[in-house]
């Protein structure tokens, strides 16, 4: 009588573990990452990307035959020690162009964003002193935004 209660006891707790375990995987948030990227001066593309908290994504953008852009995405919360303002998050961004079928590396970074909150990389060549759409070799806007359940 004692394993067969011992069995259900155990059983229900397994159960519960792993209900508990799919609630937590499901609560991870959502961010909508809002991007403007001009290379050479040249507006090549506005792509929107929905993102979970702590999964990399990529977004592709295909300019012309033989030439596009990849960034890698990843969106963390900002740890406790950290003191970052509620809302913000951690965004780790890779950016490569594609010319003639290779892909070359042009810039990694991360950024501290508030919520709704604008931020940009960019990679410029020597003597530029502030980075504009205009005269950057890349320019990025990124904006994210919380996705709302």
């Amino acid at each position: 009588m004692n394993s067969i209660l011992t069995r259900v006891v155990i059983t229900a707790l397994l159960l519960l573990l792993s209900m508990s375990i799919a609630v937590a995987e499901q609560a991870l948030p959502q961010y909508m990452i809002q991007t403007k990227v001009w290379m050479d001066g040249e507006l090549r593309g506005e792509p929107l990307l929905q993102v979970e908290a702590n999964s990399e994504a990529m977004i592709t953008q295909q300019v012309n035959e033989g030439s596009a852009w990849r960034m890698n995405v990843l969106v963390e919360a900002p740890g406790e020690h950290e003191n970052a303002i509620e809302g913000a998050i951690w965004l780790k961004l890779s950016i490569e162009e594609e010319v003639d079928g290779e892909w070359a590396f042009l810039t990694d970074t991360m950024l501290g964003l508030p919520a709704g909150q604008t931020g940009n990389l960019s990679v410029v060549d020597e003597g530029i002193e502030i980075a504009t759409p205009e005269n950057a070799r890349l320019f990025v806007e990124v904006t994210v935004e919380p996705v709302s359940e």
